[in-house]
């Protein structure tokens, strides 16, 4: 797909016999700066379509949950506020690409949705950071939200710093909820961060470790059962051969280690775009590496 400037896909999600959507944002389309943006192909990768959504300032997406009537759930930020920090954005469409509904979440400070999971209900959990006033941090922040908009509960997780929820799982048939994610305490010092709590809400397991240098989850999958998890963490320090390297790991189910599976190495900076898991109980990453010998990223 070739547009006019810069353009980013996020995410692609597929429908058998009807196609994909992929979304991303756009400052090709749209209302002006970054905005969100879906595009439709049919089944051989044929763009048949493609919309945008979002204000005159920026927006970005981090993630998308397709809905069970085939439309689209997408979550990123805007700075469409007066402070110029960024509030959580959120906008659902149809099959055709219609917006159906569009939501600003936030206040002073910067809030962000990083992931989306669709439950079987129709609900969605969906978690990123939100600024708290009262304690002058940004804490980590979920949602259950269903298709109309309705926010059904809220949460604010993390504590001795500033906190960000990077990824998020529902375990089934429980409907347990997993999330990773790092908190930086206000002495600059990174700590990885994780949590797991019931459908209602109530999380009787939200946990902070210290480890060497700067190490945090980016990634969460469940491995089929629910009583494993894939996780990949983001580390530059004595073990790191330049910059962020990745690592990948398999977890018990209380998120605690259990063993190294692998790690990406190189000698510049590696990202992580995203992870999930397969039908044989095995698992996929992916993401993006800067070396100049790659000719870039």
């Amino acid at each position: 797909v070739l547009f006019r400037s810069s353009d980013v896909g996020v995410r692609v999600k597929h429908i058998p016999q009807f196609g994909n959507f992929l979304a991303g944002y756009t400052n090709s389309f749209g209302n002006g700066a970054y905005d969100f943006m879906l595009l439709k192909t049919d089944v051989e990768g044929n763009e048949e379509w493609h919309q945008t959504y979002g204000t005159a300032a920026w927006e970005r997406v981090y993630d998308a949950a397709l809905t069970k009537d085939s439309g689209m759930m997408i979550v990123g930020e805007t700075t469409n506020t007066p402070d110029g920090e960024t509030d959580i954005y959120i906008v659902r469409t149809d099959k055709n690409g219609n917006e159906l509904w569009s939501q600003q979440i936030g206040a002073a400070g910067p809030d962000v949705a990083k992931t989306i999971v669709a439950d079987v209900d129709s609900t969605f959990i969906i978690a990123g950071q939100k600024y708290v006033a009262d304690s002058a941090m940004y804490k980590g922040w979920m949602v259950r939200m269903d298709h109309h908009g309705t926010v059904l509960w809220e949460k604010t997780l993390g504590k001795l710093g500033d906190c960000v929820i990077n990824d998020a799982v529902i375990d089934h048939p429980s409907g347990q909820i997993a999330l990773v994610g790092m908190v930086v305490r206000p002495q600059g010092d990174t700590l990885i961060f994780e949590g797991k709590g019931l459908p209602s809400g109530y999380f009787g397991i939200e946990t902070q470790a210290k480890l060497d240098g700067v190490v945090y989850y980016e990634g969460l999958a469940s491995f089929g059962s629910g009583d494993r998890y894939v996780t990949v963490q983001r580390f530059d320090n004595q073990y790191s051969y330049g910059g962020f390297d990745l690592s990948i790991a398999q977890n018990y189910s209380g998120l605690s280690w259990e063993m190294n599976v692998a790690q990406v190495n190189y000698i510049h900076d590696e990202l992580m775009g995203e992870v999930i898991t397969t039908s044989d109980f095995g698992a996929i990453v992916v993401g993006s590496i800067t070396d100049s010998w790659m000719g870039g990223s």
